[in-house]
This record gives structure tokens, sequence and C-alpha cells, in this order.
């Protein structure tokens, strides 16, 4: 009796410690997880407004810009592309490097852009101090100096792919941070990513309906990566277009355009469709392949720029419309898109029905909506 008790002792103690060791364990992961950063990246700003808009929006993100702007044929258009960030967490994000990748002929040099600030004198609104949102990369002529923020834009051209970078030693807790960068417009629509290291063949054919939109001047896709000291990497491609009209009714004939040409040309009709049945915890965690969510579709959000230009000669003959950020006017619009990974589709993923079968579902709706 008496080593039995015993026994019983040495195992119920044993169980004890093992609870209190499991407890230790999961109270110091939640403190470190509570004090970890949580840092946000983006094209943009993309007001919360938005995302509010419609319940559909809530977690969609910003992946598109267009600028909208009649042609001048005045000279080369150089354009601003915004990116946010923002520390939501309680620790600051460390030696934060942002590394931008995109077709060569679209590289503006630091000596161009230093010219253009220099001559067209661009007016920036303030800082709003309470809000802690800094400009940073954009020179404000009167607070900042354009040779230091050049120092942190580094270059490189390998093959015909450029890359871009920027260096931020410190995003701090609550901080929000815009940085634009400047690009040259060239009348050129991307037909293949092969050269910038992503994409599969499947996305070439959607390249190639995009590129039959008749009203876009440019397109190409910033594929944007960022690393930090104390911070997991990111990496995001964003569409870059610009249209040959600034025409808000034009304009959303040619979303409804790009939006049909992800889907190869048409929609899904509304309705209920038969999909094998797989846990939605996996099909949420999933970041690569193929559907992402239960549903067949996903909202992404499209910043609509109508650009104001000063027009610039240089003392060499060229001429540039330059884009002066805090004049040009911005909405904001949706798009509707395959909700996979679009950019890794197969190449025998070429129109609507081997679309819907990567999707993982049946072509037509079991039942239909009118």
């Amino acid at each position: 009796m008496f080593e039995f008790i015993s026994s019983s002792i040495g195992i119920l103690s044993a169980l004890i410690s093992l609870l209190v060791g499991i407890l230790t364990v999961i109270i110091i992961f939640r403190k470190k997880q509570l004090h970890v950063p949580e840092l946000i990246f983006s094209l943009g700003p993309l007001p919360e407004e938005a995302r509010k808009s419609k319940r559909d929006f809530k977690k969609s993100e910003l992946l598109s810009l267009i600028y909208s702007f009649q042609d001048d044929h005045y000279g080369d258009v150089v354009i601003m592309v915004p990116y946010t960030f923002e520390n939501k967490g309680r620790d600051p994000v460390k030696n934060v490097r942002l590394q931008l990748e995109y077709d060569s002929s679209n590289l503006i040099d630091n000596r161009t852009i230093k010219y253009l600030y220099d001559n067209s004198l661009p007016t920036l609104q303030k800082v709003d101090e309470h809000k802690k949102i800094a400009l940073v990369a954009v020179p404000n002529k009167l607070d900042q100096d354009i040779d230091k923020v050049l120092e942190c834009r580094k270059t490189q051209v390998i093959g015909s792919k450029a890359i871009v970078s920027y260096e931020i030693p410190l995003i701090r807790p609550g901080e929000k941070l815009i940085l634009p960068d400047s690009l040259i417009l060239r009348n050129n629509v991307l037909l293949s990513t092969t050269d910038l290291g992503f994409g599969e063949r499947g996305f070439e054919h959607i390249l190639k309906n995009i590129s039959s939109i008749e009203q876009i001047r440019d397109f190409f896709i910033s594929n944007a990566w960022v690393y930090a000291e104390n911070y997991p990497s990111i990496n995001k491609k964003f569409k870059i277009f610009s249209v040959k009209t600034s025409k808000r009714s034009l304009v959303e004939k040619i979303l409804e355009q790009i939006s049909k040409a992800l889907w190869f040309g048409r929609f899904p009709r509304k309705g209920i469709y038969f999909v094998p049945y797989l846990p939605s915890w996996f099909l949420k965690k999933r970041t690569t392949g193929r559907r992402f969510g239960e549903k067949l579709y996903k909202y992404e959000f499209v910043m609509i720029v109508i650009p104001a230009f000063a027009k610039i000669n240089t003392k060499n003959g060229s001429k540039y419309l330059f884009e002066n950020i805090a004049d040009s006017a911005v909405e904001f619009a949706v798009i509707y898109s395959p909700n996979c990974n679009y950019y890794d589709l197969p190449e025998w993923v070429s129109n609507y029905e081997n679309l819907i079968r990567w999707l993982g579902t049946s072509s037509k709706p079991v039942i239909k909506y009118t």
C-alpha cells in the first residue's frame, strides 16, 4: 500500500512538473510574441475607409497602380511609386532594406532625379507629427537635402533587370513611412517576366491578354523585397500601369478589361460551384500553388493617380514631365481577380476552363444565380 501511494505521488509530481514546464514555455512564448515588431509593407498608402466600404474588402491589398493622363508628347514621363511601411508592433524594426526589381528600361539614375527635383521645386505637404507619418526619400527643399536622400538609393543593372535598394536604419513602434521611388515610363507593355526571375508560362498568357488592351500605354511589375534584422523577409509584386485617358468612366472600363484579362476573358458565372472538400485552415495557410481560400475570387485595390506634372528642359535638350506628388489627385477602385498566385500558373493554364480547373472546382456552377 505504501509503495503504491509513493509511486502515485511520484507520477503526480512528474505530471505537475511537466505542466509547469509547459505553462512556463507558453508564457515566455506569448510575452515574446507580444513584443515582436509587426511590419506592414504595401503600396500606398490605402485609407482605412476604403477597406471599410465593403465587407469583402476587409483583407484586400493594394496591388496595382494606374497613372491616368492624356498624351502630352512633351517628353519622357517620370512618376513616383509610393511604398508604405508601418510598424504596428511594440518593438522597433531594425536595419530595413527595400529592394525593388523591375525592367531596366524604367530605371532613372540619381543624377537625373536630382536635376529634376532642383528644377521642379516641388511643394510637399508637411508631416503630421501626431499621426507619426514621415516622408522619407521625398526631399522637401526646406527641410531635407536631396543629396543625403539619394545616398540611400542604390541602383544596379543585371541584364535587363534593374535593382533599386533603399536602406532604412529604424522603423519605430507606431511609425509609418512613405517612400516613393522615381521611375521613367517608356511606352512599353511587359510580355514576359523570365528576365526578372519570377513567373511561369501560364502568367505569360495573362500578360498577352493585358497587352491587347488598347488604352494601356505602359505596364510593368515591381517585384519588391523587404529585409530586416529582426523581421522575416517580405515579397510582394505590384502591377503598374499608365493609360491614355484621364476620364474616370474610361478608366473604369480599362479596369474591367484588366480584371477580365486575369480570368482569360470572362468572369465566373454567379452560382454555387462544386469544390472538393479541403479544410479551411489548410486553404488559408497556403502561400503558393492553387486557391488561397474557400472563395474562387478575391478583390484587389487599385490606386488611380491623375498626376500633376512639371515641364522641365535639361541643358542637353532632353525634355521631361516630372510628377509633383503634392498636387496629384488620387482615387481608389477594385479589380476582381482569381484567388490564387496567378504569377505561378503553369503553361497549360491558358484559358478560362483550365484556370477554373487550377482553382480546384467545376467550370460551371451547380446552381446558377440570375
